[in-house]
């Protein structure tokens, strides 16, 4: 009768132990899982925007060439360029903007549109100009008020990147600092699992 109870409590015991196992394997992977699906989307989310900032800067060098290019000859493919290239301007602002979400980030999308639009507007009157003749009009134009629409155009989709950058950096360290806590957690459930599997202690009996 001693030894069924023996192994009753041996049996009870096990029991306990292999229940904490199986908790703290379900909760590892639940915290694992969380873990990685906060690093996907913090590496999606960096990639989506460094591939639509490239876009959007290509998007403007193909403007720039397409317009020096109308200044000399008119064709209408070239033209056709011209204009497909203000519109991948816009498609390119209108795929950042959703990933930006601060106030500031905002301001920086609103002043990237002003800019293409100014930017844009000038290299219509070039082109016209240009095409009625005047082409040195068209290059004063193109070098007074163009040039500078287009550098800080361009400065601009380098700030979408190195802003996000820094960002991600922010988002990564606050991201190791959730990691490290899972990792406490996760070992401080191990130690009391432990602590409870032992507890109570067994004494000897004495004479």
């Amino acid at each position: 009768m001693l030894l069924m109870r023996i192994r009753h409590k041996i049996f009870i015991g096990y029991l306990a132990l292999v229940a904490v196992a199986v908790v703290l394997v379900t909760v590892y992977l639940l915290a694992l899982a969380d873990v990685n699906r906060r690093y996907s989307d913090l590496l999606n989310h960096g990639q989506k925007v460094l591939l639509h900032a490239h876009y959007l800067s290509s998007a403007i060098q193909r403007e720039v060439i397409a317009v020096r290019t109308l200044q000399q000859v008119e064709d209408p493919n070239i033209t056709t360029e011209f204009e497909g290239s203000i519109e991948d301007q816009r498609k390119a602002l209108d795929n950042i903007e959703p990933l930006f979400t601060s106030d500031e980030d905002k301001q920086l999308v609103s002043k990237a549109r002003d800019l293409s639009r100014q930017y844009s507007d000038v290299n219509h009157r070039v082109i016209e100009l240009a095409r009625i003749g005047q082409s040195e009009a068209a290059q004063l134009l193109s070098q007074k008020d163009g040039e500078p629409l287009r550098a800080q155009l361009s400065s601009l989709s380098l700030d979408f990147v190195q802003h996000k950058t820094e960002e991600a950096a922010v988002d990564e360290a606050m991201l190791d600092t959730h990691v490290s806590d899972v990792s406490m957690r996760l070992l401080l459930g191990t130690v009391v699992g432990i602590l409870l599997r032992c507890w109570p202690p067994r004494y000897s009996r004495k004479g």
